[in-house]
């Protein structure tokens, strides 16, 4: 009898012991799974090289140049991120007369700028993420020779990329963006189509 109470108290001792290693192990595996999810909400923010162009579809006249660009934004979880980016070029606008018949100058006198706000949709497969970029921005040519003006336009702007982590904080990423597709660009050849767009190559450090 001894013995048959002894064997039943073993196996309920060994039975809790049991349940409560595993209330730990699954204790333990939420707290992993809660900690990978906060490690996934990040800031970043970092810089890149741009090619900017601004071309007349019809005359084929073309502002285009070399800049720089920063950008910070907060990721969410995996699939998800907010990011804002100002580009201004640090090497001469050149200009392409195309059939307008003017001269076509290495050296045109204005700065080509675009500031955005965009939310990011990210697609992650390992260290590889490929991605799309939709939101609002101005493009601006500054201080155009001809009356001494600027010309600006506001709208919407979508792209998409793909970035490679390197180790866990920093990140390269090459996209291109559409910045901008009418008519009239803020009285720049009226009646014709501009389109003007940005391809950037550059590094992210998430924090």
């Amino acid at each position: 009898m001894k013995k048959s109470i002894l064997s039943i108290v073993t196996i309920l001792g060994l039975t809790t012991l049991s349940s409560a290693q595993s209330d730990i192990e699954r204790a333990h595996a939420q707290m992993e799974s809660i900690h990978v999810s906060l490690d996934e909400n990040r800031f970043y923010a970092g810089f890149g090289v741009s090619y900017l162009s601004m071309l007349n579809a019809t005359t084929k006249e073309e502002f285009s140049t070399t800049g720089q660009s920063v950008h910070a934004g907060y990721q969410y979880g995996k699939h998800i991120a907010i990011e804002g980016r100002y580009t201004v070029n640090f090497s001469a606008v050149s200009y392409a007369s195309g059939t307008t018949g003017g001269l076509d100058l290495a050296d045109y006198p204005t700065d080509f700028t675009n500031i955005g706000l965009y939310a990011k949709v990210l697609y992650p497969m390992d260290n590889i993420s490929v991605y799309g970029l939709m939101g609002y921005g101005e493009v601006k040519l500054t201080n155009i020779p001809i009356d001494d003006v600027d010309r600006a336009e506001s709208g919407f702007q979508w792209g998409g990329g793909i970035s490679y982590m390197i180790g866990d904080s920093f990140e390269v990423f090459v996209d291109y963006i559409f910045l901008y597709s009418g008519t009239g660009f803020d009285f720049l050849a009226l009646q014709d189509e501009q389109d003007a767009s940005m391809l950037t190559l550059g590094l992210s450090y998430k924090f």
